[in-house]
């Protein structure tokens, strides 16, 4: 319960542990001002219906699912979207480079069903989002300087088709989006993980502006490479993304399409917010969970 007069902090009276995991944070100082999004739809208990507040709708944690190939600049759209919503957000593709780089380490093929299940069953993978930054947890380990070669990408590649290795991934991604509001970027969120998202995009763009982007990243990681391996790599992933026969990357019917192939990444957010305000004007109740209510 809070009280706002002005957009700015609002002043919380009462906080369950509930609403943090609804909003993804681990205590109230997270609290971004609050942004016009908000604002608009900000209502004092005192102005509603006597009981109003004690019998209504149950809101769900928000999920927006952000799809797209390699190297559409998905990561830093969901990033940026981030900071503007006040919203933690989900790094699916994290989870596949990880898996795939402990089995290349491992010396197991990222491609042997097998080999990977075995591996598995022995694995811990944990998502630390404490300090609104995603550390990916492989046995403990922060995995996060190793998984964005082009070798831990094409691991990623040929293990997230592995039917065992994306019932384990999409488990712990449906299960954090159960807990709290989260910004989800990947392949399939919007088509398999979270079909029922109420705010799905699909960011694509020219394989060429992808490679240029992905180019740029790996040279500044110091990692050497040309315009014509990494567009070659990139192809390639397309390919496989798009013709597995497990959760293939497709837009799904419901998702706003983003071709980012000339914008920057503040314009791509720009239309994400836009859409967003959108809904919140011609749907009041988008984000009620069907026929819930508390008592």
């Amino acid at each position: 319960v809070g009280v706002l007069d002005a957009p700015g902090r609002p002043a919380l009276l009462d906080v369950t542990e509930q609403f943090l995991l609804d909003f993804g944070m681990k205590s109230t100082k997270e609290l971004p001002p609050v942004d016009l999004l908000m604002y608009d739809t900000v209502t004092r208990i005192t102005e509603g219906a006597p009981g109003d507040h004690v019998r209504r709708a149950v809101p769900r944690p928000l999920v927006i699912a952000i799809d797209g190939p390699s190297g559409s600049g998905k990561s830093t759209v969901a990033r940026l979207l981030s900071e503007h919503l006040g919203i933690l957000t989900l790094d699916t593709g994290a989870m596949y480079r990880s898996l795939g780089y402990k089995a290349l380490r491992s010396g197991i093929e990222p491609s042997d069903a097998e080999a990977v299940r075995v591996m598995l069953a022995s694995t811990t993978l944990e998502i630390d989002l404490s300090d609104r930054v995603q550390k990916t947890l492989v046995d403990g380990e922060d995995m996060s300087p190793y998984i964005r070669t082009p070798e831990a990408s094409k691991a990623a590649s040929d293990i997230s088709v592995l039917p065992g290795c994306r019932d384990y991934c999409v488990r712990i991604q449906r299960e954090l989006g159960k807990r709290q509001a989260l910004i989800l970027e990947g392949r399939y969120i919007g088509t398999y993980v979270f079909p029922d998202a109420p705010v799905k995009f699909f960011v694509t763009a020219s394989a060429e502006a992808r490679a240029q982007r992905r180019l740029k990243d790996l040279e500044k990681a110091g990692i050497e490479t040309s315009m014509e391996e990494v567009l070659k790599e990139m192809e390639e992933r397309d390919r496989q993304d798009a013709e597995r026969e497990l959760a293939p990357t497709r837009r799904a019917e419901d998702a706003i399409l983003i071709d980012s192939s000339r914008m920057s990444a503040a314009e791509v957010v720009d239309v994400m917010i836009d859409v967003i305000r959108q809904k919140e004007r011609e749907q009041p109740m988008w984000r009620t969970a069907p026929g819930g209510h508390t008592e």
